[in-house]
């Protein structure tokens, strides 16, 4: 079995160095592959849509030279990060505002944020521009494998989702797929440089593991999951870690609450190898809020007031720390953590971001930037992490409800370069990516 690399695609999921090996746009506009976002007034990828990024079964981007850009996971297998990941840039979909959109591309190396399009004469607002994205209705999502980018259309009305396949820079799309008995993919996708793997809900709406072709869009069904609703959070050697959410029926007499209290939390490995599901851990809703780290799963565990991380592959625990109360931590406060990277954890208590030092068990608090907002990792590139800053303000013509014209101010993340040093001691140092995009 191949080393998997995975690719968290498609939520709500980088460009060139210095080569051209991608067949992008010349010079310092050369693009290569990423993940998905939506920026805009009208929601593009939604709170379901996907984003991609591409990691390797120990939790980073696997055989990749020393500068090549590794997508950052995080939790939930939601594709909640809205950026898709190549080697060396970030892709993501940007919203015109009128249900089209187009594939914005960041090259990490001259620290440019650009349309995915080789022509700079172009006007960027039609199919004869690789960027350009025609119907976005319904959502849009995008993410990177084996040396291609896919782009995800969910459904609607009598329209019906499809997956399509195009070179690192955008041209060659095809489409590859309709997804008529199954609903397009909203969760993590993972390559074995090979065969896609990807959570599906088939039209029952009973949920499969799938083994997806990338050459001619065949899906196997490799297993049933015992439940509806699961997500693809992490990957290691030739498994796969999935989370599911077992849902009871609410009997007679209970409500909304008491269905969400006995909501079951599951931890599953899948052995490619073996082809063979196996439970590793489970607990009930809000008892314990996890974060996983390639083939561990870290948990913060409230009736013990502990944190401790677990192997996944055989389940063993290890303490990390032994009490949460001697340590400042309340653990009745903490309902989240949203990264385990670099021996360093985010996690949320009382509505506060914390860093702690997994090797000396240090927390420090996280300050918020000037639009009071945490940054969020997206991609790590040599010893930097590629991060979301400020906002990035467009101003934007539209019209009101009465067919007015007004402007309408556009909120996008502005990325940035910044030493991992700094960022996990939130000396906020920043080296801003240039918005070329705006100036084109």
């Amino acid at each position: 079995m191949r080393k998997l690399s995975y690719i968290l695609c498609i939520v709500l999921c980088l460009g060139t160095l210095i080569s051209c090996r991608s067949g992008g746009p010349t010079a310092d506009r050369e693009l290569t592959s990423g993940q998905a976002s939506a920026a805009g007034h009208e929601s593009v990828s939604g709170e379901n849509s996907p984003s991609g990024q591409t990691l390797a079964m120990d939790g980073n981007v696997s055989d990749t030279k020393e500068y090549d850009l590794q997508m950052v996971t995080s939790n939930g297998g939601l594709l909640n990060s809205s950026w898709a990941i190549s080697d060396d840039g970030c892709y993501e979909i940007y919203s015109n505002g009128d249900w089209t959109a187009n594939i914005l591309y960041t090259d990490v190396a001259t620290k440019q944020r650009i349309y995915l399009s080789p022509d700079l004469s172009s006007d960027h607002h039609s199919e004869a521009d690789p960027s350009w994205i025609d119907d976005t209705m319904g959502g849009v999502g995008l993410f990177v494998a084996q040396g291609h980018l896919f782009i995800v259309k969910y459904g609607y009305d009598e329209t019906v989702g499809a997956l399509y396949r195009s070179d690192l820079n955008g041209e060659n799309r095809t489409k590859l797929l309709e997804f008529r008995n199954y609903a397009p993919i909203r969760s993590t996708v993972v390559s074995d440089g090979q065969y896609l793997y990807a959570l599906l809900t088939k039209s029952s709406g009973r949920a499969v593991l799938a083994r997806l072709s990338p050459d001619n869009g065949d899906i196997e069904e490799l297993c049933e999951m015992p439940f509806d609703t699961n997500f693809l959070l992490s990957a290691y050697e030739d498994c796969l870690v999935i989370k599911a959410l077992d849902v009871p029926e609410p009997k007679d007499g209970e409500n909304a609450v008491d269905t969400y209290e006995n909501t079951r939390h599951v931890v599953y490995q899948y052995s490619l190898a073996e082809h063979q599901l196996t439970e590793v851990i489970s607990w009930k809703q809000d008892t314990m809020f996890e974060g996983y780290d390639g083939s561990s799963l870290y948990l913060f565990d409230r009736a013990n007031d502990c944190l401790k991380a677990v192997d996944l592959h055989d389940g063993t625990e290890t303490m990390v720390i032994s009490s949460l109360k001697e340590k400042g931590i309340n653990k009745d406060e903490v309902s989240y953590i949203s990264c385990v990277r670099d021996g360093h954890m985010i996690y949320d208590e009382g509505g506060w971001s914390y860093v702690l030092d997994l090797s000396t068990l240090e927390i420090s608090e996280m300050k918020y930037l000037e639009n009071y907002k945490y940054p969020y990792i997206i991609a790590s590139y040599g010893d930097k992490y590629l991060i979301t800053a400020d906002d990035l303000i467009i101003p934007r013509d539209d019209f009101d409800p009465g067919g007015n014209p007004i402007i309408v101010d556009v909120i996008m993340s502005q990325l940035a370069l910044i030493t991992q040093e700094d960022y996990w001691s939130c000396n906020y140092n920043f080296e801003r990516i240039k918005n070329t995009f705006l100036d084109e």
